[in-house]
C-alpha cells in the first residue's frame, strides 16, 4: 500500500516553470503542475510508507529555491480508495447530518 501527499506552495514571482523543471522526474514525484489562483504550484508525492513519504517531501522541498513561506501539505489516508460517487450518495445525510459518503470513507468501506 502506498501513501500520497499533495503539496501546495507559492514561489517567487515568475519562478513557477523553474520549480516544475527542478522537480519533474524526481523520485516520488507523481505529478507537478502550475496553478492559477493564490497558490502557484501543486506537487503530488507518493511513497510506500509515511516515513519514506516524509523523507521524499523534505527532499523535494529542499530543491525549491524560489519557495515563499506559503506552504500547504495535505497527506492522504493510504487505506481509502474512492472508486466512484453517485449523486445520491453525495447528497444523502444520516441522522447526525453526516453524509453517507463521508461515513463510508471514514470507516474504510467501499463507496
Amino acid at each position: 500500500m502506498s501513501v500520497k501527499a499533495y503539496v501546495l506552495l507559492n514561489v517567487v514571482h515568475e519562478k513557477q516553470k523553474q520549480v516544475v523543471r527542478a522537480l519533474r522526474g524526481k523520485s516520488g514525484v507523481l505529478m507537478i503542475d502550475i496553478l492559477e489562483g493564490p497558490l502557484d504550484v501543486i506537487i503530488v508525492l507518493e511513497a510506500r510508507d509515511c516515513q519514506k513519504l516524509a523523507k521524499l517531501t523534505v527532499q523535494a522541498l529542499a530543491l525549491v529555491e524560489a519557495m515563499t513561506e506559503e506552504l500547504q501539505l495535505l497527506p492522504t489516508r493510504g487505506r481509502l480508495n474512492v472508486r466512484g460517487v453517485s449523486k445520491t450518495s453525495r447528497t444523502r445525510r444520516n441522522q447526525t447530518g453526516e453524509s453517507n459518503l463521508t461515513a463510508k470513507m471514514e470507516r474504510g468501506l467501499p463507496v
